[in-house]
């Protein structure tokens, strides 16, 4: 699980007003995923060991965006979130010594039971399968926090239901209570598409319309994998 995690650390359908995430040209960005699951009994070391090295990994040349969410039906589960400016930005981070500490605070305070994973790709860059990954960053004004979350969560039942639907999550952000990450994944780009035709998911629509804080840009970022 070290070396997973290791390798990890270094290495929906709610689409309104928004801008689909473009990837630089030549140098293309990397996203990534990582899902962690604190130990039972955990005390927020699991948060506490990533804010610590955030301070510095956002001082780094290749960082973009390090940011860490917490689920909204596991309080003990999150997803990091990383936005590298290129490869080599990403290498860069595996070798410095803030990372090193995490990756060992991460390993006394992460349950042993879970099985985490990794998501990583080029934004912008070719098809490498066609399941589809997308992550919607989307920040609401704070009286609407509970309507996303709690429609959201009451659309997720009968989209899991959905044929082509391997995950649908709902995080929001450790730092910042009104910035929520969706995470979807679809074994195709149909799939997606047709959820998006289907009662509960214009109804969560509907629930969700003129909630986001105006001076939030939402991000959509829609990347198909093996």
């Amino acid at each position: 699980m070290r070396k997973i995690f290791k390798f990890a650390m270094c290495a929906v359908a709610l689409l309104m007003a928004t801008d689909v995430v473009l990837a630089q040209t030549a140098d293309k960005n990397i996203l990534t995923n990582v899902f962690r699951r604190e130990k039972d009994g955990g005390m927020g070391d699991l948060p506490e060991a990533f804010l610590k090295c955030r301070v510095e990994t956002l001082k780094e040349a290749g960082t973009v965006e390090y940011e860490i969410f917490r689920s909204c039906l596991d309080p003990q589960a999150y997803v990091f979130y990383e936005v590298w400016r290129n490869d080599a930005g990403h290498q860069a981070h595996s070798a410095t010594d803030h990372l090193k500490t995490l990756i060992s605070e991460m390993g006394a305070a992460s349950d042993p039971e879970y099985k985490g994973f990794v998501h990583r790709a080029y934004i912008g860059g070719e098809p490498t399968g066609e399941r589809l990954w997308m992550n919607i960053i989307r920040k609401v004004k704070p009286e609407h926090i509970s309507t996303l979350r709690d429609s959201f969560l009451k659309s997720r039942e009968a989209t899991l239901k959905e044929e082509g639907c391997e995950a649908f999550e709902i995080y929001q952000s450790v730092l910042d209570p009104t910035i929520f990450l969706i995470y979807e994944l679809w074994t195709t780009d149909e799939a997606h598409t047709i959820h998006s035709t289907l009662p509960h998911s214009k109804v969560h629509s509907e629930e969700c319309q003129g909630i986001n804080e105006p001076s939030f840009k939402t991000k959509v970022h829609k990347i198909f994998i093996k």
